[in-house]
């Protein structure tokens, strides 16, 4: 099965040397579970990017070092926290014959009755979902069907998930991946209890017809203080 090629050169920079590399437009990358153990190289970060968004973190690329070329499976990027550029990625050597587990991102698709409605808003609890599999039956993603969820408080589970050949969920099956919640704008605010002050003149009477509030409020005053 053909893969997609990520080129790759050998470095020789470590720590923060590599700055330069990344001004370059490399990205420093450790490989483990080679011949000759781990191997530090360089890849094109735009490439590599590029690569991923297409086919998916959890597909197998071939990564061709001078004319060797192994299969191998991303473990870790590493990414900016200002910019969200790449900095550093980690891969691993994978036995194509042999089962191994990978983080699979989720993928929606259709959309929810109550979302279009307006009535309630879609989140999501977790992005990824671990599964075991061949590495070439590693899916690139898990679409997620959300035109059934019709109400408030509806939820897509890791049963809820499609049967795909080769495939094992490793999460618990009531996991929650997705939920709707009630849209902020019909939320119920809260009633504010208020009462109103009550009044009294002398030796706690109720004012009698006709007199003023402020002539009762006066006889409060002076009640307190004579008092």
């Amino acid at each position: 099965m053909l893969h997609p090629i990520i080129p790759a050169e050998i470095r020789t920079t470590f720590g923060k040397k590599n700055n330069a590399l990344r001004r370059n437009g490399q990205l420093p990358i450790k490989v483990t579970g080679l011949k000759k153990g781990e191997a530090h190289l360089m890849v094109s970060a735009r490439d590599l990017v590029l690569l991923l968004h297409k086919f998916g973190k959890s597909t197998v690329f071939d990564l061709k070092i001078s004319e060797e070329t192994s299969p191998v499976m991303l473990g870790s990027i590493q990414l900016h926290p200002v910019t969200h550029r790449p900095l550093h990625a980690e891969f691993h050597k994978v036995n194509l014959k042999q089962k191994t587990h990978a983080p699979v991102e989720i993928k929606v698709i259709g959309e929810a009755p109550v979302v279009k409605s307006g009535d309630g808003v879609l989140t999501h609890l977790v992005d990824t979902v671990s599964i075991e599999a061949l590495p070439d039956d590693m899916p690139a993603h898990i679409d997620v069907d959300i035109n059934s969820l019709e109400t408030v408080g509806a939820e897509i589970k890791i049963s809820d998930l499609p049967k795909l050949s080769g495939v094992t969920y490793l999460d618990e099956p009531e996991k929650v991946l997705l939920r709707i919640v009630l849209h902020k704008q019909h939320k119920e605010e809260p009633e504010l209890e208020t009462t109103e002050p009550e009044l009294v003149g002398e030796a706690g009477e109720e004012p009698t017809e006709g007199e003023s509030v402020a002539t009762t409020t006066e006889a409060v005053v002076e009640s307190a203080e004579s008092a």
